[in-house]
């Protein structure tokens, strides 16, 4: 018989496993390697297989518009921020590092889609589309002081039609953003208020 605390450290450590498998499972990936990940309400409408298609769809559209999110999101929204040289400065360093740290906690783009968000990914989606209609990201504290990053209003279209597109898939599929549904889902998806600004 084993004893006990031989027992617990066993038990701790299938723990530890348990919770890194999680970790991994929870970041996203690119269109190549879509995450297994679907919505556990719809699994018994939809097969694996099924939303498998989905989130590689709405993934190979956003690898095709990432340049454009590269310029305008990356730095907050990614683990691949590039940092001016102001941010070396006391004190602007700090407060760089905080905005970056929320914002990421917020929407995680440095996988692809799904991005790491504790949030459906209709949610994120529409949350997105709502920030782009109304010109509130990148923000304008940041586009003082990086010009480029603003998208054109051709890039602002184009990543637009990719969200609606998007979130018109979900939803055939049972998902819509948080507070909408299927009767909600005509036309509406994004026009509800972003509940946090970035």
């Amino acid at each position: 018989m084993l004893s006990t605390g031989f027992g617990r450290t066993v038990a701790g450590l299938a723990v530890l496993i348990g919770f890194a498998g999680l970790a991994v499972m929870s970041g996203g990936v690119h269109a190549d390697e879509v995450s297994n990940r679907v919505p556990v309400a719809n699994a018994t409408t939809d097969t694996l297989a099924d939303w498998h298609a989905v989130y590689s769809e709405i993934a190979s559209g956003f690898v095709k518009l990432e340049p454009i999110f590269r310029k305008g999101c990356f730095d907050c929204h990614s683990k691949q921020t590039h940092y001016p040289w102001y941010h070396a400065i006391p004190g602007i360093k700090q407060l760089i590092d905080k905005d970056v740290r929320e914002a990421r906690k917020r929407l995680d783009m440095s996988a692809g889609f799904p991005f790491g968000a504790k949030r459906p990914p209709a949610d994120d989606l529409s949350r997105i589309k709502g920030e782009l209609e109304d010109h509130e990201m990148p923000p304008l504290s940041y586009r003082l002081m990086h010009w480029n990053a603003n998208p054109s209003d051709m890039e602002r279209d184009s990543m637009i039609a990719w969200l609606d597109t998007s979130l018109k898939l979900l939803a055939a599929h049972g998902q819509y953003p948080f507070g909408q549904t299927d009767e909600d889902s005509e036309g509406n998806a994004g026009d509800e208020e972003s509940e946090s600004s970035e």
